[in-house]
Parts: C-alpha cells; structure tokens; sequence
C-alpha cells in the first residue's frame, strides 16, 4: 500500500528505493511519503498563516498515539519503533520557517541544508547498515521544492550556478540525476514536469559512461 501510493506521489523516491532489500524499506516509504506532503502545504496555499496552522496542525497530531490521518498515523507507529526524540517535529518547524522566508531567496537554501539533516537523522536510524545509499541532499531538497512550487520564483542562472558548483560526492546519483533533469526543465520558465521514461533513460546513460 506504502509502496503505491509512494510510486504515485513520487516516482523518483519509488525508483530509488526499488534497489531497496531491506525490511525496513516501509519504514523509509513513509519518510519519503512525507517528504511529498510537506511540500505539499506549502504550495496548497498562498496564505502564509493557513500554511503555518497546517504545519502546526501536523506538529500536535504527530504527538499522539495515534490519528485518523493516514501518514501521521504512520508516523507514529514509525516513532515507537525508533529513538527519534524530536526529529519529525524539528523537520515541520523547519517548513515553518521555510514558508516565513519564502521571499528571501539567499536564506532559503540554508533552510534545505536543516532539512535534509533532519532527513538524514532519520534515515540513518531507519537503516543504519546502508543509510549512505538514501542520504538526501540540500540541493536535492532545493531542487524538488522548486520543481513542486507554484509560487516560489528562483532565477534560472541561479539554480544553474547551485547545481554545477555543488559537489557531486556529497549528493546520491538518484538525485543528482533529478537536480540535472530538473534543471533542464526549468531553463527558460518551461517548468515542464520531469517524464519517467526521460529520469529513467538519464539513469541508465550515467551508469554505462560511467
């Protein structure tokens, strides 16, 4: 069921994680499950302070032993079966922030590089033996926030300059190879969705020039 409505929402994640032969692959489909929805409230809304009563509204129901929602009742159970202390509550406060400084383009980035630690927290909890093969990058979480944005505006030479000057050695193939496509949509305002068949065939090229 996980697995569906992850390959749904986010094709990108379901491919990564079909390399996945671990029992605790479930675990991470929630986490890249609500990777989706967070950015999912930020763009269901202009308005700053609904954005805001919704991130809140997720940060209280995630404390309870459990919730009719479907994701956060994953998330809870999810919680009981790790020591995550406070890492799934500090993430939401960090899209809190993200949606406060929306218009500052120079400190959203830096809000990225918080999130995708908390990400990375997580999943190395989730998978402690292989957590390198699923690590998230800012850049990544940068990219994916602008691709699923209606609102956000970033010039194009900008994100250019971010993805060549990043370093490669610090961002997986799976969403380096995003950040490239992604990139390639953007150019000129097209912001036209990313196919499957056209991520997949960029995989495949960079595993065989390799």
């Amino acid at each position: 069921m996980l697995n569906k409505k992850l390959k749904k929402v986010n094709y990108f994640r379901f491919l990564q994680l079909l390399i996945v032969n671990n029992k605790n692959k479930e675990f991470l489909e929630v986490v890249f499950l609500l990777e989706n929805e967070l950015l999912r409230i930020f763009n269901a809304t202009e308005d700053q302070n609904l954005r805001l009563i919704k991130y809140q509204w997720y940060l209280d129901e995630t404390k309870k032993k459990s919730s009719e929602h479907f994701l956060v009742d994953e998330i809870i159970i999810l919680k009981t079966k790790f020591e995550f202390r406070s890492l799934f509550e500090n993430l939401i406060a960090e899209y809190q922030k993200l949606s406060i400084q929306m218009n500052h383009h120079d400190k959203i980035f830096f809000i990225f590089e918080k999130i995708s630690r908390l990400y990375n927290q997580i999943i190395k909890l989730i998978m402690p033996d292989s957590h390198q093969l699923y690590q998230t990058s800012p850049l990544f979480q940068f990219c994916y926030f602008l691709y699923h944005s209606e609102i956000q505006k970033y010039p194009y030479e900008n994100v250019k300059n971010l993805i060549s000057e990043y370093d490669d050695t610090k961002i997986n193939y799976f969403e380096k190879i995003f950040c490239k496509c992604f990139l390639k949509s953007y150019k000129n305002n097209k912001r036209k969705k990313i196919s499957k068949i056209e991520y997949i065939f960029y995989i495949f090229v960079g595993i065989f020039i390799k």
